[in-house]
């Protein structure tokens, strides 16, 4: 066996800054035990898929966050992962632990293409177990204020990625019905809710599931 022990191991670029600490012990049969903290101070959010290995997210995962994912900084992000690789990313806790998590400041998400961006995201990306989430508690997308924003992959490790989208949001009605139009909503609707005009204020509960990236949202 072999171990290689690390300790405060700084990096520093364009995208990050920040110190890794931790160990590697290789394992007869296994593609070894890995003992790692991750403690980034600076972060350009927009860059995160470049600084996530395979290992961690599949080819799709990955895609998704480089392409989901286009703006905000983040001055705390922590990443630990304790165990033997051959069991990631550990769904079972007896077998070790995964954790990811950044904080998000004016953040951007496009979680799926041809829907508005969500910009202006006070939140965090977190990776945990099987899960990838953005959340947010504070947004704006085409004008609106939205109280609450979750895309979620339920399962990262799935061939098919299922995506999973919340977003909820009180403000003038017309301004509801602008965000139908620069959506696919509008072509849900056979742009019936072109020519409408409306008076008053309303909430919005939006919910949507994409079975697979890639497929048409239901």
């Amino acid at each position: 066996e072999l171990e290689v022990k690390f300790n405060d191991v700084h990096a520093s670029n364009a995208d990050l800054d920040g110190q890794t600490f931790g160990s590697y012990r290789t394992l007869k049969d296994t593609p070894g035990v890995l003992d790692l903290t991750v403690d980034v101070q600076r972060a350009n959010i927009s860059q995160a898929a470049h600084y996530i290995p395979l290992i961690a997210l599949n080819r799709a995962a990955n895609d998704w966050l480089h392409t989901a994912l286009q703006g905000g900084t983040s001055d705390a992000v922590q990443i630990r992962i304790l165990g033997n690789l051959r069991d990631f990313p550990f769904a079972d806790a007896t077998m070790g632990k995964f954790d990811g998590s950044a904080a998000i400041h004016n953040g951007a998400l496009r979680f799926a293409p041809d829907w508005p961006v969500v910009d202006s995201i006070q939140g965090r990306l977190h990776l945990h177990d099987k899960v990838l989430e953005v959340t947010a508690d504070s947004a704006r997308s085409v004008g609106v204020a939205v109280s609450k924003v979750a895309a979620r992959i339920p399962d990262f490790t799935q061939s098919k990625l299922a995506l999973e989208v919340a977003v909820q949001a009180a403000a003038p009605t017309q301004k509801f019905l602008a965000y139908a139009a620069q959506s696919p909503v509008r072509d849900f609707a056979h742009g019936f809710t072109d020519d409408i005009h409306a008076l008053g204020d309303s909430s919005l509960n939006l919910q949507l599931r994409l079975p697979s990236l890639g497929e048409k949202l239901a």
